[in-house]
């Protein structure tokens, strides 16, 4: 699977907009791997803030002076098991400088990978099954009920 992601900010009081996809490969949607509703959470990796706050002023919340404000870990879907991709949009804690950086994005994207390519190993690992049996009455049953048929099918001749 791969992950393409990017984060956009404009310049001033706007919060960082991470947008990501996860593409699988078409041999993986043939694995049938678990994904969307096994939602993968990375904690502490991406701040997050609620959609309407698209925007952070001085001296609010990750810019304020109040220590015990915390950014909260997201929730980062998988394609579901029948999906060719899932895409999503996560707005990051606002960080001061001309070119902020966010370090912690990058390391979450790869442990997401590594997530994936562990449910996939252990998909892997479940091999094809294409098995068939035929099973013959016993000779004690076709002991017991020789009579039986031979009557039947006289019956059925006349």
């Amino acid at each position: 699977m791969k992950i393409e992601y990017s984060i956009t900010k404009k310049r001033g009081n706007w919060r960082p907009v991470l947008q990501y996809k996860c593409i699988k490969e078409q041999w993986e949607v043939g694995l049938s791997v678990p994904g969307g509703s096994t939602s993968i959470w990375i904690e502490a990796a991406y701040p997050y803030v609620s959609r309407d706050e698209r925007y952070v002023l001085p001296g609010n919340a990750e810019r304020g002076k109040n220590k015990d404000w915390k950014a909260k870990p997201v929730e980062v879907k998988l394609p579901g098991s029948q999906q060719t991709e899932e895409k999503g949009e996560i707005l990051l804690c606002w960080r001061p400088g001309a070119h902020p950086e966010y370090p912690e994005v990058h390391e979450a994207m790869r442990q997401l990978q590594a997530e994936w390519a562990g449910r996939v190993y252990e998909a892997m690992q479940s091999g094809e099954v294409a098995q068939s049996w035929l099973i013959m009455p016993s000779d004690e049953y076709r002991e017991r009920t020789e009579g039986y048929a031979v009557a039947a099918t006289l019956s059925r001749t006349k």
